[in-house]
């Protein structure tokens, strides 16, 4: 027992440092997709009264307040830093794993290790771990094997139908194990709704073990099967709440063969996990084509045929085969498109929509190879052994490939766009990431792919990201069209009203500006990125009482957003009140390291303050993440000089001026070129040279 005892721990070990391994490219990746919706941009998570909003209120997309509040705790213990979150999906992962491990076991079912190895090692199962926003799939999946595991425990308790009752003593353990199954099963329904087949899987497993079902095996999973169609319904309001629109549209027969399809398509991705990709094609289901019928006609023969040799003596295989195989096709019953969900917009298909069903899959495999590895033949159970650690390997392999490619968002969705060219979401995604790291030529030729894929985008999302782009670029007068392109097509679209406010302001048109983001908020009170820039408005047009109140609300509606401190930081610092908004500025940059905006802004004003050695080291800061930043090379120049560097100062001007010409920021070059003159025509620059006026930017 000791032994045993002893060599499940070491697997356990095993396994744990594997999979920590396999992941490690992406513990380090950034933010992506629906991460900002979920984590970065989410102001339920990231408010003080988040979890009473999480909990009681219907301003989350959907009501899982399990997930959210895991996002809400750990917003507060890592914030902008992406690591901790990835860290928490990979040990869910392993827990899940060896929890997997465990079930299997008591189950009987052989090769529960090996099995557990597969399910920790498959590269299907990256897109759960690596993408912060599938939380709710590993969280869920803790809580849902751990319901399962309870209810076995329960089972185990009972006596056999028609037998004796259990003595009294055992009695409160047997319902003791029976309501924490229950209670497990709520907290997985609320962390995520597709773990609503837990209660037909318990009715399998049930038939699996005993042989039949029997009333009371009925009334038993009861209340399972309540829970999981209250909080299903609950769900599908919250969806819909949330937006009107419809996701597609489908007759029952075309649902009916995609669903077929959907179930083949991901058993030879579990099988054969090649060809992985973010977001896959959709899928154009014909009706009338006669291919599109394989997939159900097939379906049902396979369910029929294992239902017919269920008990065959001579078909022993049969049976086992038939369990798996309905564990596998009633875990995707949620994902098959019966009832859709917003990602089945872009595609029917998903590698984290069958975290759950990839388990019949593993196990069954992991129970044909330890049978092989049990016969007495050698060359099969050498065989089976060799093929099992090779299969095991190449699949950590993949897995440390794929996982790679969610080290950010760049490299996973140019990975997406070669498999997938047609995208328009990731192309859309893809320009606004490149976009964000100063690569605006390629970032407009992506927005601009996305438009042309999908002219009639209903919430005109990737025209909006284009102006956005186009502002950041300079092209203000392409940006002004498109955004006024938009309001067209949208009049009521807040974040276009927001978009054309800033572009205006680029513009110098500050009232006009004023005006548009003013109407953005009156559109989405709760936009948190037009209050933001609205705050930061209002001290652009002098009106620094009416800014301060709006930086004080931002900031109570997101004390934790480094976009607010930055903006208040602004603010304040048209106010005159440099020490209150260097203070703020340094919570930005300590809320997000990553905003370059936020580090020239908290430079910028350390200069201003006459503290330019401080000045410099966060202007470098921001030129480190900004290399082509001009406005913070001037200052960094003015800086430098101020602190009586006064070649570095020259050097870093001349580094400013190249950049504002190759960008046509005219005004810009003219005022670098006039300290240019004055700071090399003076003999005594060192202390005289005049500084270079700061542009105080609103970080986007």
């Amino acid at each position: 027992m000791l032994r045993s005892t002893t060599a499940r721990t070491l697997l356990g070990t095993l396994v744990i440092i594997a999979a920590a391994i396999a992941y490690l490219p992406a513990l380090h990746g950034q933010f992506i997709l629906d991460d900002d919706l979920l984590v970065t941009e989410n102001h339920v998570v990231q408010a003080p009264d988040g979890l009473y909003r999480i909990w009681f209120t219907s301003q989350v997309p959907d009501y899982w307040p399990i997930t959210n509040s895991s996002f809400w705790l750990q917003w507060r213990l890592w914030g902008m830093n992406p690591t901790g979150y990835h860290v928490t999906n990979v040990v869910l992962h392993i827990l899940n794993s060896l929890l997997l491990w465990a079930i299997l076991r008591k189950l009987q079912i052989p090769g529960a290790f090996l099995a557990a190895a597969l399910f920790a090692f498959h590269p299907v199962n990256v897109e759960s771990v690596a993408w912060i926003a599938q939380r709710k799939n590993v969280l869920s999946m803790l809580f849902f094997l751990l319901s399962l595991g309870c209810y076995l425990q329960f089972q185990r308790a009972l006596p056999a139908e028609g037998g004796e009752l259990p003595a009294a003593t055992h009695r409160p353990r047997k319902k003791r194990w029976y309501a924490l199954s229950l209670i497990a099963f709520l907290l997985a329904m609320l962390s995520k709704g597709s773990v609503a087949v837990l209660p037909p899987l318990l009715l399998l497993i049930t038939w699996w073990r005993a042989g039949k079902i029997t009333k009371r095996d009925l009334f038993q999973t009861a209340p399972f099967f309540l829970l999981a169609i209250v909080l299903s319904l609950v769900d599908i309001w919250f969806q819909g709440h949330g937006s009107g629109a419809a996701i597609r549209s489908a007759g029952g027969e075309e649902r009916l063969l995609g669903a077929a399809a959907v179930v083949w398509f991901y058993l030879e991705k579990a099988l054969a996990p090649f060809g992985l990709t973010f977001v896959y094609p959709p899928w154009n289901i014909d009706t009338a084509d006669w291919r599109w019928w394989i997939p159900l006609t097939s379906a049902l023969a396979v369910t029929a045929a294992l239902w017919l040799l269920r008990n065959s003596r001579q078909a022993y295989w049969a049976r086992p085969l038939l369990f798996f195989w309905c564990f596998f096709c009633i875990a995707l019953v949620p994902v098959m498109g019966f009832i859709d969900v917003g990602y089945m917009q872009y595609s029917l298909v998903a590698d984290h929509y069958q975290y759950i069903a990839l388990i019949g899959v593993v196990a069954l495999v992991a129970a044909g190879w330890s049978i092989l590895q049990r016969t007495r033949i050698g060359w099969a159970k050498s065989a089976a052994a060799i093929s099992a650690g090779l299969v095991l390997v190449g699949l950590a392999i993949l897995t440390w490939k794929q996982s790679g490619l969610y080290a950010g968002p760049i490299p996973l969705y140019e990975d997406t766009l070669r498999k997938n060219p047609d995208c328009w979401l990731v192309q859309n995604n893809l320009g606004v990431a490149l976009s964000e790291n100063n690569q605006a030529g390629a970032a407009l030729a992506h927005l601009e792919q996305a438009s042309q894929i999908n002219p009639n985008s209903a919430d005109a999302l990737a025209r909006n990201n284009l102006g956005v782009a186009l502002t950041e670029s300079g092209d203000l007068e392409q940006a002004l069209e498109l955004f006024h392109r938009v309001l067209q097509m949208k009049p009521d679209y807040p974040d276009a009203e927001d978009g054309l406010g800033m572009a205006l302001y680029k513009a110098g048109q500050i009232q006009e500006a004023l005006a548009h983001v003013q109407r953005a908020v009156r559109l989405e009170p709760n936009n948190f990125k037009a209050n933001c820039n609205l705050a930061l408005l209002l001290a652009k047009a002098g009106q620094i009482p009416e800014a301060l109140a709006q930086s004080e609300m931002v900031i109570h509606m997101n004390p934790y957003s480094a976009k607010a401190h930055n903006n208040i930081g602004i603010v304040l610092a048209e106010a005159g009140r440099l020490d209150e908004a260097l203070d703020h500025f340094s919570q930005a940059v300590q809320l997000n390291p990553d905003d370059a905006a936020a580090y020239y802004n908290f430079g910028s004003a350390l200069a201003k303050a006459r503290r330019p050695q401080e000045a410099v080291q966060r202007l470098q800061e921001s030129l480190k993440l900004k290399p082509d930043y001009t406005e913070a090379w001037a200052n960094l120049a003015a800086a430098y000089a101020a602190a009586g560097q006064t070649a570095e100062g020259i050097a870093a001007a001349q580094k400013a001026l190249a950049l504002a010409r190759a960008h046509n920021q005219t005004q810009l070059a003219e005022q670098i070129e006039k300290w240019l003159q004055r700071t090399q025509s003076s003999d005594n620059s060192s202390q005289n040279s005049p500084s270079q006026p700061r542009v105080m930017a609103p970080a986007r």
